[in-house]
């Protein structure tokens, strides 16, 4: 797709909004790759296991990052491991569990019938009926409500008890106008109650010459409790296919869709399976420094206003300098002006610049690789979502990287026009500007 047909049909559809679950438009996802591939748990809920260890712990130490998988998580590992048994053209190069979702690295050996997105399907759907499974198996059967236990056989009477109940009372009506006690030595005689077999006879209705002390009428039949109002129970649960596509809380494990990331060539390789296992590594970070790990937004700089990641503590620092190295410096000139630049760092000296340039990026690196502060301003902007890689993580965590963007994300990969070239440069001595 050339610029003019960008131009149309951003034209027609607008541009793309911030997304990491869109697909590649210059691939059918059938061929030969190597996908990086991210799964999501619906609603992020932490299903698969719990991160523990030392953040700052070294690799191989006991206390080292690691994820502990519950038993969900463990059933989701073991439904990745099965896609190739589905799908012999696929090989799993990597996976790593986290607790709200999942990594994996899947090589595509030869061309399929199937999308990759189909491949994908399948797997969630063995998840989703482990999950289902899973849930079962937890949620206790249900007691039976004395409301809703049948009520005794006509055949066998209930038992009598001592003190009748409220509802076995005879009414208000019934009852003797006005009942002298009784003498101590002339005890009314208990009559036995009648068999089940034989009905009792209708009592005559009392006179007014009555004795107070007769018998009162028999009882009218023991009602049966009415029911307690309870709560109304929740609907069921829709079936998979039923749910609308907004509404994926109910039955289903995964978000709608997955993210991917294609290997442009084998060298890519070692980096994305890098990134996959130092996954809990990372996690442990961003809960030791969430400050400096936190995207963050609408950051005002002289006239400018940036999105960005890191410690911003480093705007505030005594001493600031940017970096401007040209590119016709002589190699013996440009290796005095890196010097200069670190030694003004080792001194406590906080370095901004775009990085352009091969001086200064040359300058920036070095910088970085000895541990030295630095604040580097960025082309690409910052989403909600965004998150350093790799070694900017670390650095960001220890506190002494600064990123800066002036502009927004997008997804597209863009070359630098000579206008932000030198926007950027200006930026970098506004920041520096004591």
């Amino acid at each position: 797709m050339n610029e003019q047909e960008r131009q149309e049909k951003r034209h027609h559809a607008g541009d793309k909004q911030p997304s990491m679950k869109r697909r590649s438009d210059k691939n059918d996802y059938h061929g030969r790759h190597i996908y990086m591939l991210t799964l999501v748990v619906e609603g992020r809920r932490p299903l698969f296991g719990e991160v523990k260890g030392d953040a700052f712990a070294p690799d191989g130490d006991l206390m080292a990052p690691r994820i502990v998988p519950s038993p969900l998580g463990l059933a989701v590992k073991e439904c990745w491991e099965k896609i190739p048994f589905y799908h012999s053209e696929v090989q799993i190069l990597a996976m790593q569990l986290m607790p709200d979702h999942l990594h994996g690295i899947l090589w595509v050996r030869e061309d399929m019938e199937e999308h990759l997105g189909q491949v994908i399907s399948g797997f969630k759907a063995g998840c989703n009926k482990a999950y289902r499974e899973l849930l079962a198996a937890a949620v206790p059967q249900p007691t039976p409500s004395p409301h809703t236990q049948a009520p005794p056989s006509k055949a066998t009477p209930p038992a009598t008890s001592a003190q009748p109940s409220a509802s076995t009372l005879p009414s208000a009506s019934t009852l003797p106008a006005i009942a002298t006690p009784p003498s101590a030595s002339t005890p009314p005689a208990a009559s036995a109650p009648p068999s089940a077999s034989t009905p009792p006879a209708t009592a005559a209705p009392p006179s007014s010459q009555a004795s107070p002390y007769a018998a009162a009428p028999p009882p009218p039949p023991p009602q049966q409790p009415q029911p307690q109002q309870l709560p109304p129970e929740e609907p069921p649960l829709p079936s998979e296919r039923r749910l609308k596509p907004e509404d994926r809380r109910h039955g289903l494990l995964f978000e709608k869709g997955y993210n991917d990331l294609i290997a442009k060539d084998y060298e890519m390789l070692p980096t994305m399976i890098a990134y996959v296992k130092d996954n809990p590594h990372r996690l442990l970070l961003k809960r030791a420094r969430p400050e400096f790990l936190r995207p963050f937004f609408n950051l005002r700089i002289g006239k400018q206003t940036y999105s960005g990641i890191g410690n911003r503590a480093l705007l505030t620092a005594p001493r600031r300098m940017a970096v401007r190295v040209s590119r016709r410096l002589t190699a013996e000139v440009l290796d005095a002006e890196v010097e200069r630049y670190l030694t003004a760092a080792r001194e406590g000296t906080v370095l901004v610049s775009p990085a352009i340039s091969p001086g200064e990026k040359r300058i920036m690196r070095t910088a970085f690789d000895s541990g030295l502060p630095t604040i580097v301003i960025m082309e690409n902007g910052f989403t909600p979502l965004s998150k350093p890689h790799g070694e900017q993580m670390k650095a960001c965590a220890e506190g002494r990287l600064l990123m800066l963007a002036p502009w927004e994300h997008h997804n597209d990969k863009r070359p630098l026009t000579a206008a932000q070239c030198s926007a950027m440069n200006l930026m970098a001595l506004e920041i520096a500007k004591p």
